[in-house]
């Protein structure tokens, strides 16, 4: 596996370095986190639009999780309740 070093150009010193594993963990961790591209935020319609995607993207995960959450809570609900039905009998 390969290494990237990255230079300080106006010290001409080592800056950091990271090994394939920890570049990947880099990218999905701050990279994806703090959308740490600067060829996106140059660009400023195209980032409006990626963040608003990625919103609405994020709030449309919430809102199926909140959907199937109730109804499995309904269905488990209604188990519970013929269930206390059945023993009270």
């Amino acid at each position: 596996m390969g290494s990237r070093y990255y230079i300080d150009p106006r010290m001409a010193t080592l800056a950091g370095s990271y090994t394939s594993n920890q570049w990947v963990e880099r990218w999905l961790t701050r990279g994806l986190h703090s959308l740490d591209f600067p060829w996106l935020y140059n660009n400023r319609p195209l980032w409006d639009i990626v963040v608003v995607g990625l919103l609405l993207g994020g709030a449309g995960l919430c809102f199926t999780s909140l959907v199937l959450t109730c109804r499995v809570v309904s269905r488990n609900a209604g188990r519970a309740s013929a269930s206390s039905r059945r023993r009270s009998r």
